[in-house]
This record gives C-alpha cells, structure tokens and sequence, in this order.
C-alpha cells in the first residue's frame, strides 16, 4: 500500500514536501502477517509464517518449500500428503476416493463397475484390500439385494471367517443373489483382528446387475 504523506488541499495535493512510503502494516489477508512481516503471499490467509504445512501446492509457512514434511513410512511420500502416513504404500492407491487410502482402510478393489459382474455368466472374485494398518486378518463377505443388508436379503461367505483377501463366490449363492437383484447387488466385507478383536466393514459397493 502506497501512504501519501504529505498535505492535501482540495483537488490537488500540495507539494509540501511530502514522501511515499510503504505500509508495513497492511495485512491484506488478515492472518496477522503482512508482507513486510515475511508474509510470503499476502493473499491467502493460509500462508503466513509459522502456519501447519498442509497437502495443498503451496508454501504455506513460507520456509521456500511446497507441501515439505517427514517421510514416516518412507514410501517417497511426504507425511502431509501421504493418504496413509503410516504404512508404506508409494502408489498411494484410493479405489474408494475416501479420505485415508486403500492401505489404511478395508476397501473392496473388485467389483466396482456393473461390468464387473454378469449374472449370466461366471461369479466374480471378490476382492479387497487389507487394511494394514488395523492389521485385520480375518473376513466374511456380504452379498445384498438390498441395501439393508437383512439376514433373509442376502448371502455371504462361509461361516468361517476368511483368512485371505478374496473370495470366489459359490454358483449357489451367486444365482441367489442375482436372481432377487432388483436390480442392484450390494456388497461389503467384514474384517476383523484375531489378536485383538477390533472390526470393521469395508464401504457398500452397489452394482447394477444384468
């Protein structure tokens, strides 16, 4: 900002000796810093110096680095931007767009289309991720032909739960499914720790069968 600092007599200011100066106060963006104070981008209230380094492109604590942090997993990825800081995961894989990544939640990475699946063909294989970070090692997978989940409007795995992360579904219980489908099959996967107890479902896939 430009102060004029000399006196202004009507429409024409008087040349009285006055000077222009810089501001060093005006802080633009209100987050307490202005640029003369080392804000490096006066216009975005999210970059000051001092402020949490986020995942956004940007300098935001004004250090000269862009989204810098620790590399806890050492995946390559830094911790502010890693969608699962914990657990080595380089190709950051998301099927489900969530929050946290496939590593960090039980994820059903197949089916996720209507063309994943035929009802008049072969059943699919089921597939998810492992959650590696609540380490589940257990499974059962649920098949829906409805969204409730109801025990009489669906199928699942065996009674035993599952120590692998797919699932090959019966003919049986695919014909089942597929013939109530009206039209959407809904499925999801339960997980659980043997050592520890703690469980989980995967999100609800709902495909359009045909």
């Amino acid at each position: 900002m430009i102060v004029w600092g000399g006196l202004d007599s009507g429409p024409s200011p008087l040349n009285d000796g006055g000077r222009l100066t810089i501001d060093p106060t005006l802080d633009r963006d209100g987050d307490g810093f202005s640029a003369c104070l080392g804000d490096c981008d006066d216009n975005n209230a999210a970059v000051f110096p001092g402020a949490i380094e986020i995942c956004d492109g940007l300098d935001n604590n004004c250090n000269g680095l862009i989204d810098e942090g620790t590399d806890d997993d050492t995946d390559g990825v830094t911790s502010v931007c890693d969608n699962c800081p914990t657990v080595y995961n380089p190709g950051q894989e998301n099927t489900d767009g969530a929050g946290a990544g496939d590593a960090c939640q039980l994820t059903i990475t197949f089916p996720l289309l209507a063309t994943d699946v035929d009802c008049a063909g072969a059943p699919p294989t089921i597939q998810w991720s492992q959650d590696l970070l609540e380490g589940f090692n257990l499974y059962k997978v649920f098949i829906a032909w409805d969204a409730s989940f109801a025990s009489t409007k669906r199928v699942t795995s065996r009674s035993t739960l599952l120590k692998k992360t797919s699932f090959v579904v019966p003919v049986s219980k695919w014909t089942t499914a597929c013939k109530n489908a009206n039209p959407n099959l809904f499925i999801k996967v339960f997980g659980k720790k043997s050592s520890t107890g703690k469980s989980s479902f995967s999100s609800v896939v709902s495909l359009k069968v045909k």
